[in-house]
């Protein structure tokens, strides 16, 4: 039976170069889709049988699967477009040939319902995969299709074309995506980001998280009517989680870098810049990343090196600005006694006091940490073990 599907395939590829036109009668076998329909699915029902009570093994199946799966890889090597201007003769032998393609996807798809559970998610084919890939607009492909027998491929398909998330979801993206763009680097994104996910996913599991993915894209961009020349903070945050978005699963991370430095650039520029915020995003995208490379989920692994590349130089910004807060004080250049006697005066009044306490010494290493006091020769500032004797002196009346 798979080599006849296979037979049947390599000579629909052959006519299907040709465009279907001028094909004699010698072009062509004999077959009956139904027939074999029926009985690929009554190998699969026995296959089943077999799995449940541990008489074949998963593996065998999954071969079986991965064989139709490359006859249909083999037929979208070029997607199927509705010829036109055809002779009766021709038309009627690409509509049995197209038929036959809407079979292939048919049994997938019935293979993927019937095993469902035991294939695991990593090694099932993604149903955006293997639903029918057409060159032509929907309403053409339609109208050719009705012209088919209503055969139960044919439901099937429509099923799971009406029902699956991604192609949903993906479709929902383009519209997103064809809002007005008057930034370059946006524009350049944009064009990325459907290019990325145009191209279906190679497990059911890639699938799945490249489906919240494109979920959370369209999210993020629905908040705006168009990307305007100038970003602000509100546009900033989708064009972000597209950037991260793409150094997962794109092919020219390059580009996707070049243009989160160059629109960050133009941020800080127009002060729309939140550097902690920044930091808290990236942190939270390296855990994510983490996580998808431990489930060993089709991922680009350089991502999470650029991120984390990313991450450390908004922290070492952070820092800095830590270190500037920390060495910034205030400086009494008058005479020390003075500054001594004027705060021992309010802790002796209680109008100055630490959590409700007037202790010196508590009081006085507070406030040594932002005061710097000038030595009396205005050589440098007064220790905090010199400020304090000071304060003893005052305190005894000595000073």
């Amino acid at each position: 039976m798979f080599a006849l599907i296979h037979s049947i395939s390599n000579n629909i590829i052959y006519r299907k170069s040709l465009k279907w036109k001028n094909i004699s009668s010698d072009d062509h076998e004999t077959f009956e889709c139904t027939d074999i329909y029926q009985q690929m699915e009554s190998f699969m029902n026995k296959s089943l049988n077999k799995l449940t009570c541990n008489k074949t093994k998963l593996t065998l199946i999954e071969k079986c699967l991965q064989n139709v799966l490359s006859v249909k890889n083999n037929l979208d090597r070029t997607p199927w477009s509705i010829p036109w201007q055809l002779k009766e003769a021709d038309y009627s032998v690409f509509l049995k040939d197209l038929d036959f393609y809407l079979m292939i996807s048919g049994l997938l798809l019935k293979s993927c319902s019937l095993f469902k559970g035991f294939i695991p998610k990593r090694h099932c084919p993604p149903i955006s995969k293997i639903l029918p890939l057409f060159a032509s607009n929907s309403k053409k492909v339609q109208q050719t299709i009705s012209q088919l027998p209503n055969s139960k491929w044919i439901q099937t398909i429509h099923f799971y074309q009406q029902n699956n998330e991604y192609i949903s979801a993906l479709e929902q993206l383009e519209i997103q995506l064809r809002k007005p763009n008057y930034n370059k680097d946006a524009i350049k994104l944009t064009q990325l980001v459907f290019e990325t996910f145009s191209v279906w996913p190679e497990t059911r599991l890639d699938e799945s998280y490249k489906t919240k993915a494109i979920k959370e894209l369209n999210k993020h961009f629905k908040y705006f009517n168009a990307i305007p020349k100038q970003i602000s903070h509100k546009e900033w945050k989708a064009i972000r989680y597209a950037i991260t978005t793409l150094l997962l699963y794109a092919e020219d991370t390059e580009t996707v870098t070049h243009i989160y430095y160059s629109t960050k650039q133009c941020l800080i520029a127009n002060n729309e810049f939140n550097n902690k915020e920044e930091k808290h995003f990236f942190k939270k995208q390296i855990e994510e990343t983490q996580r998808l490379l431990t489930k060993k989920i089709e991922v680009n692994a350089q991502a999470l090196y650029t991120m984390t590349d990313i991450f450390e130089e908004l922290d070492a910004i952070t820092g800095t600005h830590k270190q500037e807060n920390q060495e910034a004080y205030i400086e009494w250049c008058h005479n020390p006694k003075v500054f001594v006697k004027s705060i021992q005066s309010a802790i002796n009044n209680g109008y100055i006091k630490l959590k409700g306490n007037t202790d010196t010494k508590p009081i006085i290493e507070l406030i040594s940490t932002f005061v710097k006091v000038k030595k009396q020769n205005k050589t440098g500032n007064l220790t905090f073990d010199s400020l304090l004797s000071y304060f003893k002196k005052a305190s005894t009346g000595d000073l």
